[in-house]
């Protein structure tokens, strides 16, 4: 890009002829006479100096004067010619752009001219009125190779400009429709997420969460509108004991012997709250807190990203709705608040399951080594000895560990090869021509 702008920055220069793309240089300067700095730094490439951050201040202020003289004596010429003069080879589909290119030519009043060559095949003309003009000029006799300045191509090429922006315009203005859907649902998750972030109290959020479940529960199993015979008192014990166990400990005739689904529902949400109090006191509140926080931010990230998916399914095929005589984004807007209000609601029933389900095991210390005393009669000049029977009376167990530590502790252990301390098997020994002595542990009697 740096070579680029250089390269635009001296289309200015007498006799200069720059190819370019009409978006090549956005931002560049183009100066009538060249540009000092870039012909500045041009000169100095010349010379060797390749790279630039060795030249020194004065250099480059000599570089520079010299520039500046040849780009002063250069614009005067430039400006006898009539300019800078821009040449298109075809018209944008945006006005904006061929407006950007026409402003090259016309610098701070600098004189300029542009002009622009289009064919009536190219693709705007193409797609819009080319070959209606194309007949108008074959019935008009024009030749081929004659330009046709006539300003009804002009006004013509203009409305095809705008109805290709039109098109842009409403596309981008329906794709922004629809993220704005996904937007607003993104702003609500991460508000949540942030206060779980931030460390707030999650309690009363807890609770709230908790009665919302035991509600939800509650209007599928006994939904007010029908007769009080046709509830599922059994089914809704079951579906919230699933949540909060302990109200599976609760017998059923306590809830029919209750007037209405009022207090059936409230009488559900004390127990619930109850149980999360219960569950509260076996642990530090701290710590509790710190759980649900996690929960809470695991659960939002995966079922988020379900949801993703979800709306991404959704968003493939919405289109087809249109063949239905129904506006696709008006479906969209619908579907997708109501996947939003499923994945309100699988979020609370994770959330509130896990909580209850929640067990804290602790990892209980090692004990203590157990230590074992052996009382020995030794002569004095005499090897100490045990054999294995004593040490089964001590209660010390006959593994090797402790065979090794009586033997480093200058002990001998009768009944036991060096060996089979050294943990050779029998077969190892008759390969070495050792004799092996198994350890045979004494009996109960013994």
């Amino acid at each position: 890009h740096e070579q680029e702008a250089r390269i635009v920055a001296q289309a200015g220069r007498l006799g200069a002829i720059t190819i370019a793309t009409n978006m090549a240089g956005r931002g560049t300067d183009i100066i009538l006479g060249g540009n000092p700095e870039s012909l500045a730094i041009d000169l100095l490439l010349e010379r060797g100096l390749a790279d630039l951050s060795q030249v020194s201040a004065d250099e480059f202020a000599t570089a520079r004067a010299e520039a500046s003289g040849i780009c002063s004596s250069e614009k005067e010429q430039v400006l006898g010619v009539g300019g800078l003069h821009i040449i298109g080879t075809e018209r944008h589909e945006s006005r904006r752009i061929d407006n950007q290119l026409r402003g090259r030519a016309g610098r701070q009043g600098d004189p300029g001219s542009t002009r622009f060559y289009l064919a009536l095949d190219d693709d705007l003309m193409r797609l819009f009125g080319g070959e209606r003009l194309a007949k108008l000029m074959d019935s008009m006799n024009v030749p081929d190779e004659e330009a046709i300045e006539a300003g009804m191509v002009t006004r013509s090429i203009e409305r095809a400009q705008r109805k290709v922006e039109t098109y842009h315009f409403n596309i981008r203005k329906n794709v922004l429709e629809y993220d704005d859907v996904m937007n607003k649902q993104r702003e609500i998750i991460y508000r949540e997420r942030r206060k779980v972030l931030e460390g707030a109290d999650m309690r009363d959020h807890m609770l709230q969460m908790i009665r919302q479940v035991v509600q939800a529960q509650a209007d599928q199993y006994i939904n007010p509108q029908v007769q009080r015979d046709e509830w599922d008192l059994r089914g809704l014990l079951q579906a919230v004991s699933t949540f909060v166990p302990l109200i599976g400990t609760i017998p059923l005739s306590e809830f029919e012997a209750l007037p209405g689904y009022a207090a059936i529902v409230a009488h559900l949400q004390d127990l619930a709250v109850t149980a999360y109090e219960v569950k509260e006191s076996t642990l530090e509140a701290e710590q509790l807190r710190q759980f649900e926080r996690y929960i809470m931010l695991r659960t939002f990230d995966q079922k988020w990203i379900e949801h993703l998916h979800d709306i991404d399914a959704l968003r493939d095929g919405i289109g087809l709705r249109a063949y239905g005589q129904k506006d696709p984004l008006q479906e969209y807007k619908r579907e997708a608040f109501d996947l939003f209000q499923d994945l309100k609601l699988a979020m609370q029933h994770e959330i509130v399951r896990q909580i209850f389900h929640l067990q804290v095991v602790y990892d209980a210390p090692p004990p203590p080594p157990r230590s074992m005393t052996i009382q020995l009669n030794v002569a004095e000049g005499e090897t100490p000895t045990v054999d294995l029977a004593s040490l089964a009376a001590a209660g010390i167990p006959l593994t090797l560990e402790n065979l090794q530590a009586l033997r480093e502790a200058g002990i001998m252990v009768e009944g036991v090869a060096d060996e089979a301390l050294n943990g050779e098997t029998p077969d190892e020994a008759e390969e070495t021509g050792d004799e092996a002595v198994a350890i045979d542990e004494p009996s109960t009697q013994a």
